[in-house]
């Protein structure tokens, strides 16, 4: 049987809610990113050789977006899903070989000017094995929103994706 250690790394959140501008809430994303990489690093010291899970608290990179507009927040807050912030996540799921899954804010071309608030799993070679967009959300746009025009892009199976992979299946 496979075992493996699992670890839900609680970091501070320092939200953009009060930030100034989309220069001011990228910075202080790019610095909630850069707070996680020392975090992963010291996670072998702290909790064994077995890790290979590491699960992100919901809103670390940016908070919810209260008092702010869906327009307004998509520029601040959310991630390109081909973006830089998602690639330095990647990187840091392959720089220590584990399964990194998260929460964000994301763009998609489909739909300009929202956003969806996105489940992600990275797996240890940096590449995203799973994306899941939450049907549910008090603070943002969601896919029954636009549910016909969702459907007819994604399909049904991006409504509940599996991802099966040597340590399980995720959903």
């Amino acid at each position: 049987m496979l075992q493996y250690r699992a670890v839900a790394l609680q970091l501070r959140c320092y939200p953009i809610n009060r930030a100034v501008g989309v220069t001011e809430s990228r910075e202080i994303i790019n610095a909630n990113l850069a707070r996680l990489d020392p975090a992963l690093d010291g996670l072998r010291i702290i909790a064994g050789e077995d890790v290979k899970l590491v699960v992100l608290p919901e809103y670390l990179f940016t908070g919810f977006p209260l008092g702010i507009s869906v327009p307004e927040w998509a520029k601040r807050a959310a991630f390109d899903p081909q973006g830089a912030e998602y690639q330095a996540l990647a990187q840091m799921a392959s720089k220590y070989g584990i399964y990194l899954c998260g929460n964000a804010y994301e763009t998609d071309p489909h739909f300009p000017g929202i956003f969806f608030q996105a489940c992600f799993v990275f797996d240890p070679t940096g590449k995203r094995v799973l994306t899941y967009r939450r049907l549910t959300s008090m603070f943002s746009p969601t896919p029954h929103d636009y549910w016909d025009r969702y459907l007819a892009i994604y399909g049904r199976d991006s409504i509940f994706p599996v991802s099966r992979t040597p340590i399980g299946n995720w959903r």
